[in-house]
């Protein structure tokens, strides 16, 4: 009886550790955004960063297939300009 008892408690177990990694699973692919149709990655991409002085940064990001440099410094994020979708600068 004890062994039948323990044979359930660890199909048990085994049974909840399998729908916890499939939802980490999931949750991973919803990050990811690859479970929305027609996005297979994410939306933003930070492609450059360069530090500038005074603790300040220039960052080039993607977002939804257009480019943008940003800089970052005192406290702020600023839009400093859209790059040309051509990729002449």
């Amino acid at each position: 009886m004890e062994i039948a008892l323990a044979g359930r408690a660890v199909a048990a177990l085994a049974a909840i550790a399998a729908v916890l990694l499939g939802l980490q699973a999931v949750l991973r692919a919803a990050l990811r955004g690859s479970l929305v149709p027609g996005s297979p990655g994410r939306i933003v991409r930070i492609l450059e960063t360069t530090a500038l002085p005074g603790a300040a940064t220039l960052h080039v990001v993607e977002v939804a297939g257009r480019r943008y440099v940003l800089g970052r410094g005192g406290g702020s994020v600023s839009l400093l300009c859209e790059l040309p979708e051509d990729g002449k600068r």
